[in-house]
C-alpha cells in the first residue's frame, strides 16, 4: 500500500474569504505536502536538492471542493498525501485529500515533474527521470500500472461545442512575488491570477453580460483545473484570454496565458468552474 503522510493546520482568516477556503491556500499547501511525504518517506526537500540534484515543479493541479468548510467548521483539519510515480517515471503523481476528522472536504490531484538541478546558486533545472538513488527510495508499490487521464483534455472538448458569453484580456507583468526560489513563476499565482482575470471580466462587463457572469463573483468555486506548459520568469509579461461559458454544469470561466517572448507562445491554462 502506498505510504501515506498526514500533518495538522490550524484555521487562520487569511486561508478564506466568505464563502469557501480560497484557492491559493488549497495551492499552498500542495508543495508543503510533498514536502512533508518527502520528510517521511525519501529525504527533506533540500537534501534531495543538495546531495541528489533532484527537485520538482508542479505542472498540473485539480482541485475539487466536495463539502462546505469554513473558517468556523472547525478550529483546523488534517492534509493527508500520498505520492506515486508515473510508469514512465517523468512524472509524480500525489493526491491530496483535505480532512475534517474522518470527513473529507477538499480532493486535489497534482502531477509534478522531476528536475536535474544544475546549479545550487539560482536553482536552474532540466527535466529528467525519476532514477538512481531516487528511484530507489520508491517502493514497488508507489508505481502507477498506467497514466492517469488528463480533465482538462476532456473539458477542452466539452467547451469546444459551446459558444462563449463573454471574452475578455488582462495583462499580466511578473513581479517577485508571484515567483518561486529560481524566479520562475510559482504554480500558486498562476491560479490566483486567473481569479483576479475573472473577477476583472465580470466587474467591467457591459451591463448586458453582467447578469449572465454574475456567479463568477457571487458563487463558490467547485473545481478548478490547472496545467502549465511553459514558465514565465521574473518581469515577463503576458496576458491572460479569459472566456466565460455556461454549461450544464454551472459558469465556467477558461483562462490561457499567453506572451509574444521570443515567438507567441501558450503557457498555461486555468479552468475554474463555478457551483450553481
Amino acid at each position: 500500500m502506498p505510504r501515506n503522510s498526514c500533518f495538522e493546520v490550524l484555521n487562520d482568516t487569511s486561508l478564506y474569504d466568505t464563502r469557501q477556503m480560497l484557492p491559493r491556500g488549497v495551492l499552498s499547501l500542495t508543495m508543503s505536502a510533498w514536502v512533508h511525504w518527502a520528510h517521511d518517506h525519501l529525504k527533506p526537500f533540500p537534501t534531495l536538492i543538495k546531495e541528489h540534484r533532484f527537485g520538482v515543479v508542479v505542472v498540473r493541479q485539480s482541485i475539487h471542493y466536495e463539502r462546505s468548510f469554513n473558517f468556523f467548521s472547525a478550529k483546523g483539519f488534517t492534509v493527508r498525501v500520498n505520492v506515486m510515480l508515473h510508469p514512465k517515471r517523468h512524472m509524480l503523481l500525489g493526491e491530496v485529500d483535505f480532512m475534517n476528522g474522518e470527513e473529507r472536504f477538499l480532493r486535489l490531484d497534482c502531477a509534478m515533474r522531476p528536475l536535474a538541478i544544475e546549479s545550487q546558486g539560482d536553482l536552474s533545472a532540466l527535466p529528467t527521470r525519476v532514477d538512481g538513488a531516487v528511484l530507489k527510495m520508491f517502493r514497488p508499490d508507489e508505481v502507477l500500472a498506467e497514466p492517469l487521464e488528463r480533465p482538462m483534455r476532456k473539458a477542452l472538448a466539452e467547451l469546444a461545442e459551446l459558444i462563449p458569453v463573454a471574452s475578455a484580456v488582462c495583462p499580466l507583468r511578473l513581479t517577485r512575488h508571484e515567483c518561486e526560489a529560481a524566479d520562475q513563476w510559482s504554480y500558486i499565482e498562476v491560479g490566483a491570477n486567473a481569479a483576479r482575470a475573472r473577477e476583472q471580466m465580470v466587474i467591467n462587463a457591459p451591463t448586458v453580460q453582467r447578469s449572465a457572469l454574475q456567479a463568477g463573483l457571487s458563487h463558490p468555486i467547485s473545481r478548478i483545473e490547472i496545467e502549465i506548459d511553459r514558465p514565465l520568469f521574473l518581469f515577463d509579461e503576458a496576458q491572460i484570454e479569459s472566456r466565460a461559458y455556461v454549461t450544464p454544469q454551472g459558469l465556467a470561466f477558461l483562462h490561457i496565458y499567453r506572451s509574444n517572448l521570443g515567438g507567441s507562445h501558450q503557457h498555461a491554462m486555468v479552468l475554474e468552474r463555478m457551483a450553481p
